[in-house]
């Protein structure tokens, strides 16, 4: 998907999603080369983007985590999204931590904590292709 989607999915704006990329918080999955090659974004990035922009909200500076949205990038990308709303997250300055959403939140370590389940439920749905219509012309054979 293109910037332009992204953006509409997870709702951040032009500006946070070019800062976000410039800084590493976001990773398209292939670059933009000049005017006429847009760069591309895949899901997790869209979820990458929904956490930023609840940092974001909270008056939290995401730069400061980029190490750990590239760990988080990695870790989204190995699994499918449909894993994704099973754990919650503890993002800090220096990395990530990965726990079930059914654990108790952690104490052993302080950071910016978010379940997925309650991010992939903001995030919205990309375009829906409708069902394509084939008119075949099929009798019975008799």
């Amino acid at each position: 998907m293109q910037a332009a989607v992204l953006r509409s999915r997870c709702g951040c704006t032009e500006s946070d999603q070019k800062a976000w990329v410039r800084d590493g918080v976001l990773a398209p999955i292939s670059a933009g080369f000049g005017p006429g090659i847009h760069a591309e974004y895949d899901e997790a990035n869209v979820l990458a983007a929904a956490i930023a922009l609840r940092m974001k909200r909270a008056s939290v500076v995401v730069s400061r985590y980029a190490e750990a949205f590239a760990q988080l990038h990695v870790w989204l990308r190995a699994r499918s999204a449909l894993e994704w709303r099973r754990y919650q997250v503890v993002l800090t300055p220096e990395g990530i931590r990965f726990d079930s959403a059914n654990s108790p939140l952690p104490t052993d370590i302080s950071g910016f904590r978010v379940g997925l389940e309650g991010v992939c439920a903001t995030i919205q749905d990309g375009e829906q292709l409708g069902q394509l219509q084939l008119n075949f012309g099929l009798r019975l054979a008799g």
